[in-house]
C-alpha cells in the first residue's frame, strides 16, 4: 500500500480529500476494506490518499 504526498497536493486538494474524510471516515479504498494480503497475492499496487501520515507518505506501509 502506497501513500500520495499531501504536501504536494493543491489547497482545493487538500480541502476536498479533508471534507471526504470528515464526511465518511476514511478514503474511498479504505471503506472497501480490502485486506493488503489479498493485494498481495495478486501482486496489486495501490495508492491511498488517506490522511497525511509522519513519515514519509510515498513509502509502502503494512495496513
Amino acid at each position: 500500500m502506497y501513500f500520495d504526498e499531501w504536501r504536494l497536493l493543491s489547497a482545493q486538494e487538500k480541502s476536498r480529500r479533508a471534507a471526504w474524510l470528515d464526511r465518511y471516515g476514511a478514503s474511498p479504498f479504505r471503506l472497501l476494506r480490502v485486506e493488503t494480503e489479498a493485494l498481495l497475492r495478486v501482486g496489486i499496487h495501490v495508492t491511498d490518499w488517506g490522511p497525511p501520515t509522519d513519515s514519509s507518505s510515498n513509502a509502502e506501509k503494512d495496513v
